[in-house]
């Protein structure tokens, strides 16, 4: 696609520890662009599962999936972040 990322500042080692990465992405560009950086578990809504090519391909690189309209779903998917950091995941 003719895509350039500039990148600021880098750790030479990639990144240190256990990292949660939070960020506001513009565009779907933006998730490819950060996963090619440091391949990383995102947390999307739980609608993106259902869409046909997109939710298929998410859910097979591990995206952790949150139904916005239920607030006691974010401890579920607060608690499986949590447990993908441990294993050394990193979260975006």
């Amino acid at each position: 696609l003719g895509i350039e990322a500039r990148v600021h500042w880098r750790h030479d080692d990639g990144l240190p520890g256990i990292v949660l990465i939070v960020a506001n992405h513009i565009s779907w560009l933006d998730i490819f662009v950060l996963n090619s950086m440091q391949p990383a578990r995102f947390i999307a809504k739980a609608e993106l599962r259902r869409w046909p090519v997109v939710g298929r391909l998410s859910a097979n690189v591990g995206t952790l999936f949150i139904e916005r309209e239920r607030r006691r779903d974010t401890h579920t998917v607060n608690r499986h972040t949590v447990d993908a950091l441990a294993r050394g995941d990193v979260s975006a």
